[in-house]
């Protein structure tokens, strides 16, 4: 198991901010979550983190509306891509077919059931914590649904994001109040991670809109915390 910190891409311009990070964190390896940026600007991200030294990228969320196949392959001889992950449900749920690359993409929980003949046709399960824990918080049979999904099918990887202590309104928009955040304000924000402990193995990515060098401060704080 490593958690490795990730490139994002909600914040408008926040992606760039993170790559200009790199070189002076002498990072070799990030994930990926290109969620908010259409094809001209991903294949502009791709080339500054080639520039920027960046080898592998374990993890990558993909796009489902506009990622092509070519894009996925290009994605796994450039930069080693181990896991893909698409939501199962909600704003960006499966819609089509991905055929042989289908071994290679785990599906995220997110608020709403995920039915089995679904997880079939992909590789397995990838954890998004944050999901899963204002889940738990509000909806506990989904919560006892997905934890047995969890312990029947393979997890490929793993989302790591922050839990506020009250609800706010989902800037997504696809759920009305959170307690999950993609912005850390401190780090005991990820103090909730202890109940998901046995969970984080194989990829596990920080989706965080923080800096790299927040982002590794987290993580520090976390392999600490739960004694990794």
């Amino acid at each position: 198991m490593a958690i490795y910190p990730a490139i994002t891409s909600i914040t408008p311009g926040g992606c760039f901010k993170k790559i200009n990070e790199i070189s002076r964190l002498k990072l070799k390896t990030v994930c990926l979550f290109p969620t908010t940026l259409k094809q001209p600007e991903r294949w502009q991200v791709y080339r500054k983190l080639k520039r920027a030294g960046i080898r592998k990228i374990p993890l990558v969320h993909l796009r489902n509306e506009d990622m092509d196949n070519e894009e996925i392959y290009y994605l796994q001889q450039q930069f080693k891509v181990e896991a893909f992950n698409l939501h199962a449900t909600g704003c960006y749920a499966v819609s089509r077919d991905y055929q042989d690359l289908n071994q290679k993409i785990y599906l995220e929980n997110t608020a709403e059931k995920i039915f089995e003949k679904q997880i079939k046709k992909f590789a397995g399960l990838c954890l998004d914590t944050t999901h899963l824990e204002d889940v738990r918080r509000s909806d506990k049979k989904l919560y006892q649904h997905f934890i047995g999904l969890l312990k029947k099918y393979p997890l490929g990887c793993v989302h790591i994001g922050a839990i506020s202590e009250t609800r706010h309104p989902d800037p997504g928009g696809c759920k009305l109040m959170i307690y999950e955040s993609h912005l850390f304000e401190k780090l005991s924000d990820f103090d909730y991670l202890i109940n998901y402990r046995k969970f984080l193995k194989n990829i596990v990515a920080l989706e965080l809109e923080n800096s790299l060098s927040e982002q590794l401060r987290a993580k520090k704080y976390i392999e600490q915390k739960l004694k990794l």
